[in-house]
């Protein structure tokens, strides 16, 4: 733990956990989350946690254990947590202090959970993210974005064409006779100016 920072966070239900070293002893390979929530040999247990801004009662497995791959060697409490709704039958979730129960675990990924959320949300309706920036047609199609090009594509033509229009009509305009109101203009306007002598 680094200035008592705890991270916490979800884990695959295939993971690979180890047991804690034994002094000289090798690593001990333990069930994964998924093998330990089939085991009719641990029991469910069963807490009150408030997740997601209700209370609500869940039934979990937890252990301590060191998940190598993602965490090294440190020593996580591991939570499985029985869902009773969705197609997911187990959640498992992690902290990297194994002196947390299974409670603070399942709380502490809830409301890290949610506040992320909204950041996302954000990041994308306000700031764009979910359009990324590429400069080459190519680099927009490789990216899913070929609607958004087509359309783009299309608002260009038509603001050519608009631009071109509007060209043609102020060149006719001038052609008849046209835009003689701006001469008239500057001409009133330069008529009231008295005439300097020299």
């Amino acid at each position: 733990m680094i200035l008592g920072l705890v991270a916490v966070g979800a884990l695959r239900p295939d993971a690979a956990l180890h047991a804690p070293p034994e002094p000289g002893g090798r690593l001990r390979r333990l069930p994964s989350p998924g093998e330990l929530a089939r085991d009719e040999a641990v029991a469910w247990q069963a807490t009150e946690a408030e997740l997601y801004g209700r209370a609500q009662r869940v039934a979990f497995k937890a252990c301590v254990a060191r998940w190598r791959r993602g965490t090294g060697e440190r020593r996580l409490r591991v939570v499985a947590m029985r869902c009773a709704r969705g197609s997911v039958p187990v959640r498992v979730f992690f902290a990297t202090d194994p002196g947390w129960d299974a409670r603070a675990v399942l709380e502490g990924y809830a409301d890290g959970r949610w506040s992320i959320e909204p950041c996302f949300r954000d990041g994308k309706q306000l700031l764009g993210l979910d359009e990324p920036s590429a400069r080459a047609e190519a680099a927009v199609a490789r990216r899913g974005g070929r609607r958004k090009a087509r359309a783009g594509r299309a608002a260009e033509r038509g603001a050519d064409q608009e631009r071109g229009r509007e060209h043609a009509a102020r060149a006719a305009r001038r052609d008849r006779g046209g835009g003689g109101e701006r001469r008239t203009r500057r001409s009133s306007w330069t008529s009231s100016i008295p005439a300097v002598q020299a």
